[in-house]
């Protein structure tokens, strides 16, 4: 029986294929494998049970999120040095899959790497929202990524080219425009995305930097206990150098 070309190439090529990451896989592209690599051997223990308490949230939001994706995290603290974009990175790592086609090259199988999950400072993130080099949300979010990690919201700096006057307002209309395609991706089922965000805003002040409408929708997709404002914790900068 004949077949035709794509049939053909179908039969001759492997499939697409998802493999976990391994441990080696995470830390040599984010320095941090699991969130149990976090350490509190640095702190007092009252702070270290104010951290475990939130590290223990976080660990039952990323169980909820197995089963009920597109959900957010938001971990706010006022204190510098507390370790929020350590743990943002371990948040990262801890939805690392690789996704790829597999592929033969000398009879070696070979993985094209794409990580489930991105990480952007908010720096960066607000620029690729906007500006000369504007992505789609599609290109910041691909559809195999299952979670957004921001770091350090509030710290998205002055944007190029917008006036003073609409500074606030560009901002907004750029998280608006993230977050709407983030909680549409959730209502209607396809390629929803887990949100986690550290900031050193409060929940008051990040509704004024994202605005309400934002907010509102961030506030859907966060549920009760998601929202963490972390105090009681000495700068582990401070404590490493012998300062504290």
């Amino acid at each position: 029986m004949m077949l035709n070309a794509d049939a053909f190439i179908r039969n001759i090529l492997p499939p697409t294929i998802t493999r976990p990451a391994t441990s080696s896989d995470v830390i040599k592209q984010f320095g941090i494998a699991r969130l149990t690599d976090l350490t509190t051997a640095h702190m007092n223990p009252q702070a270290a049970n104010n951290y475990n308490d939130m590290i223990g949230r976080v660990k039952k939001w990323k169980g909820e999120t197995a089963v009920t994706p597109g959900l957010s995290f938001v971990l706010s603290s006022k204190q510098v040095g507390v370790g929020k974009t350590h743990i943002a990175k371990a948040v990262n790592a801890s939805f690392c899959a690789i996704v790829g086609e597999k592929v033969y090259i000398d009879d070696v199988p070979q993985f094209t790497l794409e990580y489930a999950a991105k990480m952007y400072t908010a720096r960066e993130l607000i620029a690729l929202l906007g500006g000369d080099n504007q992505m789609s949300v599609w290109d910041i979010v691909p559809k195999h990524v299952k979670c957004l990690v921001i770091d350090d919201l509030g710290r998205e700096g002055y944007l190029d080219y917008v006036q003073a006057a609409k500074q606030q307002e560009e901002k907004q209309s750029r998280y608006f425009h993230l977050i709407n395609h983030i909680y549409e991706t959730r209502r209607n089922g396809r390629y929803p995305v887990n949100l986690f965000i550290t900031t050193n805003l409060t929940p008051k002040e990040i509704e004024e930097l994202v605005g309400p409408a934002c907010w509102s929708r961030l506030m859907e997709l966060c549920p009760r206990g998601y929202i963490v404002e972390l105090t009681g914790i000495d700068d582990y900068r401070r404590v490493k150098s012998g300062r504290a």
